[in-house]
């Protein structure tokens, strides 16, 4: 329902003004142009922007179009090729971070620069020359970046091994949105690159999804206390009153 709340609304609108019912932003293709042609790695690459038959096309439409058809073209002709990018696209996306991390070290130096830096010999490293303060606090928020992630895929893992343990009580709205999310991230790698931010709208869903699993493992189990039941019942046995006994022996004996 969300989803159509935007979809068909923007598409309405572009095909008022366009004639053609459009509801994504024009970077869907571009996005998967990057990741399909023989210079492609699976991260950002401008190339097939710079080629003469994408710049002689005039609007948006006829480039998309273009680019469409030549990476749909690229990718059945190099099927495995393109899979083999996957791993570098999730590594990007969820181990590096080039805005928030980046921005709150005051965009000197990021993940990619420091493991560049690494590489040279000792007496060439800048990342050494650093104010020792600056060096732990790139190594807290870079850990802490790390960490975090790992746990929250954790946790992800986790939940969906507890719906599957109890996949005939778990309700199926839970399976729709985890569901969905989980497409949803496939259909990042498969038609796009790997970049950082792309992880933050997936970091906000997990937020969502794992509330329910945190609380499961934080709150403590309740003890099942087990109730003694004292059967009464409802009705007295009578009992020979001794006075009452006594006075019926005599009275019989006269």
């Amino acid at each position: 329902m969300g989803v159509c709340t935007y979809v068909i609304p923007m598409g309405l609108y572009s095909k008022h003004n366009t004639s053609y019912f459009i509801y994504t932003s024009t970077t869907g293709p571009e996005n998967l142009a990057m990741s399909s042609f023989d210079g492609a790695t699976g991260v950002y690459n401008n190339t097939p922007f710079k080629q003469e038959a994408y710049l002689s096309k005039k609007t948006f439409f006829e480039k998309n179009t273009y680019l469409s058809e030549r990476s749909l073209e690229w990718i059945k002709k190099h099927p495995l090729r393109w899979i083999s990018f996957w791993p570098r696209k999730f590594k990007t996306t969820f181990t590096t971070d080039d805005i928030a991390v980046w921005q709150l070290l005051g965009g000197k130096w990021s993940l990619n620069q420091w493991q560049a830096d690494r590489k040279l010999p000792a007496n060439e490293q800048l990342f050494t020359q650093e104010p020792r303060s600056f060096r732990i606090a790139f190594y807290l928020l870079q850990g802490w970046h790390q960490l975090f992630y790992l746990l929250l895929m954790g946790l992800w893992g986790y939940q969906f091994f507890y719906f599957w343990k109890n996949r005939l009580t778990t309700p199926l709205i839970v399976w729709l949105l985890n569901g969905f999310t989980v497409l949803g991230l496939v259909f990042t790698f498969v038609g796009s690159v790997g970049m950082p931010r792309y992880k933050y709208s997936y970091l906000v869903a997990s937020i969502i999804l794992i509330a329910p699993l945190l609380q499961r493992l934080i709150s403590p189990k309740r003890p099942q206390i087990k109730r003694r039941i004292n059967y009464i019942p409802r009705f007295k046995i009578a009992t020979p009153n001794p006075l009452i006994t006594s006075n019926i022996n005599a009275t019989e004996s006269n």
